[in-house]
Protein backbone atom coordinates (compact mmCIF):
# COMPACT_ATOMS: atom_id res chain seq x y z
CA UNK A 1 0.00 0.00 0.00
CA UNK A 2 1.33 3.44 -0.91
CA UNK A 3 2.07 6.07 1.74
CA UNK A 4 -0.74 8.57 2.52
CA UNK A 5 1.31 11.49 1.15
CA UNK A 6 2.03 9.75 -2.15
CA UNK A 7 -1.48 8.35 -2.41
CA UNK A 8 -3.44 11.58 -1.90
CA UNK A 9 -2.49 14.89 -3.47
CA UNK A 10 -3.73 18.19 -2.06
CA UNK A 11 -4.44 20.22 -5.21
CA UNK A 12 -6.35 23.03 -3.51
CA UNK A 13 -5.21 26.47 -4.63
CA UNK A 14 -6.70 28.32 -1.63
CA UNK A 15 -8.62 27.57 1.59
CA UNK A 16 -12.33 27.14 0.93
CA UNK A 17 -13.73 28.63 4.11
CA UNK A 18 -12.90 32.16 3.00
CA UNK A 19 -14.48 31.49 -0.39
CA UNK A 20 -17.53 29.99 1.31
CA UNK A 21 -17.97 33.08 3.50
CA UNK A 22 -17.93 35.31 0.45
CA UNK A 23 -20.34 33.03 -1.45
CA UNK A 24 -22.74 32.96 1.50
CA UNK A 25 -22.78 36.75 1.74
CA UNK A 26 -23.18 37.22 -2.01
CA UNK A 27 -25.79 34.46 -2.29
CA UNK A 28 -28.06 35.94 0.36
CA UNK A 29 -28.02 39.23 -1.53
CA UNK A 30 -28.64 37.61 -4.92
CA UNK A 31 -31.97 37.42 -6.72
CA UNK A 32 -33.13 34.74 -6.28
CA UNK A 33 -31.27 34.09 -3.01
CA UNK A 34 -29.03 31.05 -2.76
CA UNK A 35 -26.41 29.37 -0.58
CA UNK A 36 -23.41 27.52 -2.05
CA UNK A 37 -24.03 23.80 -2.68
CA UNK A 38 -20.54 23.08 -1.35
CA UNK A 39 -22.02 23.59 2.13
CA UNK A 40 -23.68 20.19 1.78
CA UNK A 41 -20.56 18.19 1.03
CA UNK A 42 -18.42 18.16 4.15
CA UNK A 43 -17.78 14.88 6.01
CA UNK A 44 -21.08 14.94 7.88
CA UNK A 45 -22.95 15.97 4.74
CA UNK A 46 -21.53 12.99 2.86
CA UNK A 47 -22.66 10.70 5.69
CA UNK A 48 -26.17 12.16 5.61
CA UNK A 49 -26.34 11.89 1.83
CA UNK A 50 -25.36 8.23 2.16
CA UNK A 51 -28.40 7.72 4.39
CA UNK A 52 -30.60 9.47 1.80
CA UNK A 53 -29.17 7.34 -1.00
CA UNK A 54 -30.07 4.17 0.93
CA UNK A 55 -33.68 5.22 1.57
CA UNK A 56 -36.33 3.23 -0.29
CA UNK A 57 -37.96 6.02 -2.35
CA UNK A 58 -34.61 7.44 -3.49
CA UNK A 59 -34.20 5.51 -6.76
CA UNK A 60 -31.15 7.17 -8.45
CA UNK A 61 -28.49 5.18 -6.58
CA UNK A 62 -30.30 1.87 -7.15
CA UNK A 63 -30.74 2.57 -10.85
CA UNK A 64 -27.10 3.52 -11.23
CA UNK A 65 -26.01 0.29 -9.55
CA UNK A 66 -28.43 -1.68 -11.74
CA UNK A 67 -26.71 -0.38 -14.85
CA UNK A 68 -23.24 -1.07 -13.44
CA UNK A 69 -24.22 -4.57 -12.29
CA UNK A 70 -25.41 -5.62 -15.72
CA UNK A 71 -23.38 -3.45 -18.07
CA UNK A 72 -20.04 -2.57 -16.46
CA UNK A 73 -18.18 -4.89 -18.85
CA UNK A 74 -19.65 -3.04 -21.83
CA UNK A 75 -18.97 0.34 -20.25
CA UNK A 76 -15.30 -0.28 -19.46
CA UNK A 77 -14.75 -1.70 -22.94
CA UNK A 78 -14.87 1.95 -24.01
CA UNK A 79 -12.01 2.89 -21.63
CA UNK A 80 -8.69 2.01 -23.29
CA UNK A 81 -6.01 0.23 -21.30
CA UNK A 82 -3.49 2.71 -19.95
CA UNK A 83 -5.98 5.52 -19.48
CA UNK A 84 -6.02 7.91 -16.53
CA UNK A 85 -9.45 7.77 -14.91
CA UNK A 86 -10.34 10.89 -12.89
CA UNK A 87 -13.58 10.74 -10.93
CA UNK A 88 -15.30 14.02 -10.05
CA UNK A 89 -16.90 13.97 -6.57
CA UNK A 90 -16.09 10.35 -5.81
CA UNK A 91 -17.90 9.94 -2.47
CA UNK A 92 -17.59 6.50 -0.88
CA UNK A 93 -16.35 4.81 -4.10
CA UNK A 94 -19.00 2.09 -3.80
CA UNK A 95 -19.97 2.32 -7.47
CA UNK A 96 -16.43 3.00 -8.63
CA UNK A 97 -15.22 -0.38 -7.42
CA UNK A 98 -17.72 -2.05 -9.79
CA UNK A 99 -16.07 -0.36 -12.76
CA UNK A 100 -12.54 -1.08 -11.50
CA UNK A 101 -13.38 -4.76 -11.03
CA UNK A 102 -14.64 -4.88 -14.61
CA UNK A 103 -11.44 -3.22 -15.84
CA UNK A 104 -9.35 -5.68 -13.85
CA UNK A 105 -11.26 -8.62 -15.32
CA UNK A 106 -10.55 -7.29 -18.82
CA UNK A 107 -6.87 -6.74 -17.91
CA UNK A 108 -7.14 -3.03 -18.64
CA UNK A 109 -4.44 -0.98 -16.92
CA UNK A 110 -5.74 2.18 -15.29
CA UNK A 111 -4.40 4.97 -13.12
CA UNK A 112 -7.43 5.97 -11.06
CA UNK A 113 -7.65 9.38 -9.33
CA UNK A 114 -10.54 10.00 -6.92
CA UNK A 115 -11.37 13.72 -6.57
CA UNK A 116 -13.30 14.96 -3.54
CA UNK A 117 -13.60 18.01 -1.31
CA UNK A 118 -13.62 15.94 1.90
CA UNK A 119 -10.11 14.80 2.82
CA UNK A 120 -11.32 12.59 5.68
CA UNK A 121 -13.94 10.79 3.59
CA UNK A 122 -11.52 10.46 0.68
CA UNK A 123 -8.76 8.98 2.82
CA UNK A 124 -11.05 6.36 4.34
CA UNK A 125 -12.51 5.41 0.96
CA UNK A 126 -9.05 5.08 -0.58
CA UNK A 127 -7.93 2.81 2.28
CA UNK A 128 -10.79 0.41 1.58
CA UNK A 129 -10.29 0.55 -2.18
CA UNK A 130 -6.55 -0.10 -1.94
CA UNK A 131 -7.13 -3.13 0.26
CA UNK A 132 -9.70 -4.49 -2.17
CA UNK A 133 -7.37 -4.15 -5.17
CA UNK A 134 -4.12 -5.00 -3.38
CA UNK A 135 -3.43 -7.86 -5.79
CA UNK A 136 -4.37 -5.98 -8.97
CA UNK A 137 -1.02 -4.88 -10.42
CA UNK A 138 -2.68 -3.08 -13.34
CA UNK A 139 -4.76 -0.74 -11.14
CA UNK A 140 -3.10 2.28 -9.54
CA UNK A 141 -5.18 4.22 -7.01
CA UNK A 142 -4.67 7.81 -5.87
CA UNK A 143 -6.72 10.66 -4.44
CA UNK A 144 -7.06 14.33 -5.28
CA UNK A 145 -8.22 16.68 -2.51
CA UNK A 146 -9.92 19.63 -4.16
CA UNK A 147 -12.80 20.93 -6.26
CA UNK A 148 -13.57 20.54 -9.95
CA UNK A 149 -11.87 23.88 -10.56
CA UNK A 150 -8.77 22.79 -8.62
CA UNK A 151 -8.57 19.62 -10.72
CA UNK A 152 -8.87 21.49 -14.00
CA UNK A 153 -6.11 23.88 -12.93
CA UNK A 154 -3.91 20.94 -11.85
CA UNK A 155 -4.26 19.27 -15.26
CA UNK A 156 -3.67 22.51 -17.17
CA UNK A 157 -0.36 23.04 -15.34
CA UNK A 158 1.14 20.15 -17.29
CA UNK A 159 1.07 17.27 -14.81
CA UNK A 160 2.14 14.01 -16.47
CA UNK A 161 -0.98 11.92 -17.16
CA UNK A 162 -0.03 9.79 -20.15
CA UNK A 163 -2.03 10.20 -23.35
CA UNK A 164 -5.73 9.87 -22.49
CA UNK A 165 -7.90 11.04 -19.60
CA UNK A 166 -11.36 9.63 -18.99
CA UNK A 167 -13.38 11.81 -16.63
CA UNK A 168 -15.88 9.84 -14.56
CA UNK A 169 -18.82 11.91 -13.29
CA UNK A 170 -21.44 9.73 -11.59
CA UNK A 171 -24.35 10.28 -9.23
CA UNK A 172 -26.20 12.74 -11.49
CA UNK A 173 -23.80 15.35 -10.09
CA UNK A 174 -23.20 16.99 -13.46
CA UNK A 175 -26.77 18.32 -13.45
CA UNK A 176 -26.48 20.20 -10.14
CA UNK A 177 -25.29 23.39 -11.81
CA UNK A 178 -27.83 23.19 -14.62
CA UNK A 179 -26.96 22.87 -18.33
CA UNK A 180 -24.74 25.97 -18.31
CA UNK A 181 -22.81 24.80 -15.26
CA UNK A 182 -22.34 21.31 -16.69
CA UNK A 183 -21.14 22.68 -20.01
CA UNK A 184 -18.70 24.99 -18.24
CA UNK A 185 -17.07 22.10 -16.33
CA UNK A 186 -16.95 19.91 -19.45
CA UNK A 187 -15.40 22.68 -21.53
CA UNK A 188 -12.88 23.66 -18.84
CA UNK A 189 -11.77 20.04 -18.37
CA UNK A 190 -11.47 19.58 -22.13
CA UNK A 191 -9.45 22.80 -22.49
CA UNK A 192 -7.11 21.73 -19.67
CA UNK A 193 -6.45 18.42 -21.42
CA UNK A 194 -5.87 20.13 -24.76
CA UNK A 195 -3.41 22.51 -23.14
CA UNK A 196 -1.58 19.49 -21.69
CA UNK A 197 -1.61 17.60 -25.00
CA UNK A 198 -4.00 14.94 -23.69
CA UNK A 199 -6.86 13.11 -25.34
CA UNK A 200 -10.06 13.07 -23.30
CA UNK A 201 -13.54 11.64 -22.97
CA UNK A 202 -16.27 11.78 -20.33
CA UNK A 203 -18.24 8.93 -18.77
CA UNK A 204 -21.21 10.52 -17.01
CA UNK A 205 -24.45 9.35 -15.44
CA UNK A 206 -27.72 11.25 -15.46
CA UNK A 207 -31.22 10.89 -14.03
CA UNK A 208 -33.76 10.91 -16.86
CA UNK A 209 -36.89 10.52 -14.74
CA UNK A 210 -39.50 13.21 -15.43
CA UNK A 211 -42.42 11.64 -13.55
CA UNK A 212 -43.49 14.25 -10.92
CA UNK A 213 -45.01 11.67 -8.57
CA UNK A 214 -41.88 9.52 -8.50
CA UNK A 215 -39.63 12.54 -8.13
CA UNK A 216 -41.53 14.05 -5.22
CA UNK A 217 -41.51 10.69 -3.43
CA UNK A 218 -37.73 10.50 -3.84
CA UNK A 219 -37.21 14.12 -2.73
CA UNK A 220 -39.73 14.29 0.11
CA UNK A 221 -38.79 17.19 2.44
CA UNK A 222 -41.03 15.79 5.19
CA UNK A 223 -38.81 12.71 5.53
CA UNK A 224 -35.64 12.86 7.69
CA UNK A 225 -33.11 11.64 5.09
CA UNK A 226 -33.56 14.62 2.76
CA UNK A 227 -34.45 17.18 5.45
CA UNK A 228 -31.44 16.32 7.61
CA UNK A 229 -29.07 16.35 4.65
CA UNK A 230 -30.18 19.78 3.45
CA UNK A 231 -30.47 21.49 6.84
CA UNK A 232 -26.97 20.33 7.71
CA UNK A 233 -25.81 22.87 5.12
CA UNK A 234 -26.89 25.63 7.50
CA UNK A 235 -24.70 24.19 10.26
CA UNK A 236 -21.77 24.22 7.86
CA UNK A 237 -22.63 27.83 6.97
CA UNK A 238 -22.42 28.78 10.64
CA UNK A 239 -18.94 27.24 10.84
CA UNK A 240 -17.84 29.03 7.69
CA UNK A 241 -19.14 32.36 9.06
CA UNK A 242 -17.75 31.61 12.52
CA UNK A 243 -21.01 32.70 14.14
CA UNK A 244 -24.41 31.00 14.79
CA UNK A 245 -26.38 32.87 12.15
CA UNK A 246 -28.74 30.06 11.12
CA UNK A 247 -30.78 28.41 13.89
CA UNK A 248 -32.20 24.99 12.89
CA UNK A 249 -35.60 25.65 14.49
CA UNK A 250 -36.10 28.66 12.19
CA UNK A 251 -35.83 26.68 8.96
CA UNK A 252 -37.54 24.01 6.90
CA UNK A 253 -36.95 22.52 3.45
CA UNK A 254 -39.01 23.11 0.31
CA UNK A 255 -38.89 20.96 -2.84
CA UNK A 256 -40.52 21.54 -6.20
CA UNK A 257 -40.21 19.93 -9.63
CA UNK A 258 -39.67 22.43 -12.42
CA UNK A 259 -40.83 20.55 -15.52
CA UNK A 260 -39.95 23.40 -17.87
CA UNK A 261 -36.27 23.26 -16.87
CA UNK A 262 -36.31 19.52 -16.09
CA UNK A 263 -35.00 19.86 -12.55
CA UNK A 264 -35.84 19.34 -8.90
CA UNK A 265 -35.25 22.58 -6.96
CA UNK A 266 -34.46 22.24 -3.24
CA UNK A 267 -34.53 25.32 -1.00
CA UNK A 268 -34.02 26.44 2.57
CA UNK A 269 -37.13 28.27 3.81
CA UNK A 270 -37.47 30.31 7.04
CA UNK A 271 -40.59 29.49 9.03
CA UNK A 272 -40.79 33.01 10.49
CA UNK A 273 -39.50 36.48 9.66
CA UNK A 274 -35.75 36.64 10.31
CA UNK A 275 -33.28 39.49 10.70
CA UNK A 276 -29.63 38.57 11.26
CA UNK A 277 -26.09 39.83 10.72
CA UNK A 278 -23.92 37.70 8.45
CA UNK A 279 -20.82 39.90 8.77
CA UNK A 280 -19.81 42.87 10.85
CA UNK A 281 -19.99 46.27 9.14
CA UNK A 282 -22.70 45.02 6.79
CA UNK A 283 -26.42 45.78 6.96
CA UNK A 284 -28.49 42.96 8.47
CA UNK A 285 -30.17 40.42 6.23
CA UNK A 286 -33.97 40.45 6.44
CA UNK A 287 -36.02 37.47 5.24
CA UNK A 288 -39.77 37.06 5.20
CA UNK A 289 -41.29 33.75 6.27
CA UNK A 290 -41.54 31.45 3.25
CA UNK A 291 -38.68 33.06 1.30
CA UNK A 292 -36.93 30.39 -0.77
CA UNK A 293 -33.14 30.25 -0.62
CA UNK A 294 -31.83 27.75 -3.12
CA UNK A 295 -29.76 24.93 -1.63
CA UNK A 296 -29.23 22.71 -4.65
CA UNK A 297 -30.82 21.64 -7.91
CA UNK A 298 -30.93 18.19 -9.45
CA UNK A 299 -31.45 17.97 -13.19
CA UNK A 300 -33.68 15.32 -14.73
CA UNK A 301 -32.47 15.28 -18.30
CA UNK A 302 -33.88 13.08 -21.02
CA UNK A 303 -31.40 11.46 -23.46
CA UNK A 304 -32.27 14.18 -25.97
CA UNK A 305 -31.55 16.90 -23.44
CA UNK A 306 -28.27 15.24 -22.48
CA UNK A 307 -27.28 15.12 -26.15
CA UNK A 308 -27.99 18.83 -26.45
CA UNK A 309 -26.01 19.66 -23.29
CA UNK A 310 -23.08 17.68 -24.69
CA UNK A 311 -23.46 19.43 -28.05
CA UNK A 312 -23.24 22.81 -26.35
CA UNK A 313 -19.90 21.73 -24.86
CA UNK A 314 -18.65 20.64 -28.31
CA UNK A 315 -19.08 16.98 -27.38
CA UNK A 316 -21.28 14.21 -28.71
CA UNK A 317 -22.90 11.16 -27.17
CA UNK A 318 -21.08 8.08 -28.47
CA UNK A 319 -22.68 5.41 -26.28
CA UNK A 320 -25.67 5.22 -23.95
CA UNK A 321 -26.40 2.60 -21.30
CA UNK A 322 -29.86 2.79 -19.66
CA UNK A 323 -31.63 0.98 -16.85
CA UNK A 324 -34.54 -1.30 -17.69
CA UNK A 325 -37.13 1.38 -16.86
CA UNK A 326 -35.45 3.98 -19.05
CA UNK A 327 -35.17 6.55 -16.25
CA UNK A 328 -31.40 6.56 -15.64
CA UNK A 329 -28.44 6.39 -17.98
CA UNK A 330 -24.70 6.41 -18.41
CA UNK A 331 -23.32 8.31 -21.40
CA UNK A 332 -19.93 8.32 -23.10
CA UNK A 333 -19.20 11.85 -24.35
CA UNK A 334 -16.45 12.48 -26.87
CA UNK A 335 -15.21 15.56 -28.77
CA UNK A 336 -16.78 16.62 -32.04
CA UNK A 337 -16.45 19.51 -34.44
CA UNK A 338 -18.14 22.77 -33.32
CA UNK A 339 -21.64 23.30 -34.66
CA UNK A 340 -24.65 25.50 -34.06
CA UNK A 341 -25.61 25.51 -30.37
CA UNK A 342 -28.85 23.96 -29.21
CA UNK A 343 -31.15 24.81 -26.33
CA UNK A 344 -31.64 21.46 -24.57
CA UNK A 345 -34.82 22.53 -22.78
CA UNK A 346 -36.72 24.09 -25.68
CA UNK A 347 -39.42 21.88 -27.09
CA UNK A 348 -38.36 20.81 -30.59
CA UNK A 349 -40.88 18.69 -32.42
CA UNK A 350 -38.34 17.86 -35.14
CA UNK A 351 -36.01 16.11 -32.67
CA UNK A 352 -37.51 12.64 -32.37
CA UNK A 353 -34.48 10.36 -32.57
CA UNK A 354 -32.19 9.21 -29.78
CA UNK A 355 -28.71 10.73 -29.49
CA UNK A 356 -26.00 9.51 -31.84
CA UNK A 357 -24.51 6.24 -30.63
CA UNK A 358 -25.67 2.93 -29.24
CA UNK A 359 -28.26 2.48 -26.55
CA UNK A 360 -28.02 -0.48 -24.18
CA UNK A 361 -30.61 -1.29 -21.55
CA UNK A 362 -30.29 -3.53 -18.50
CA UNK A 363 -30.73 -6.21 -17.37
CA UNK A 364 -31.24 -7.83 -20.79
CA UNK A 365 -29.27 -5.54 -23.11
CA UNK A 366 -30.11 -4.96 -26.72
CA UNK A 367 -27.26 -3.22 -28.50
CA UNK A 368 -27.75 -1.02 -31.55
CA UNK A 369 -24.66 -0.78 -33.72
CA UNK A 370 -22.80 2.51 -33.66
CA UNK A 371 -19.56 4.18 -34.61
CA UNK A 372 -16.42 3.15 -32.75
CA UNK A 373 -15.86 4.69 -29.35
CA UNK A 374 -13.42 7.56 -29.16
Amino acid sequence: MSSPAARMLDIRRAPWEGDLRAEIVEGLQAEPARLPPLLLWDDEGLRLFGALAQSTPYYPGRKEREILKHQSASIVSQIPSGTVLIEFGCGDLDKTRMLLHAMNQQHRAVSYYALDVSAEELSGSLDALEQEFAGAASIEIRGLHGTYEDCVHWIAQGVSLGKLVTFLWMGNSMTNGGPVGAQAVLQQAAAACQRNGLGFQFLVSCDACQDPERLMAAYDPAQPPLRDFILHGLDHANRALQRPVFQPADWTVHVQYDARHAMVDVSYVPVRELVFHVEDKRPPVSLQAGTKIRAITSGKWSPEQMAAVAHGAQLQVERTWMDDDGIYAFYLLCPHAPAQSTDPFRKDESRTSMPRGSVTRSPNPVVIETADAC
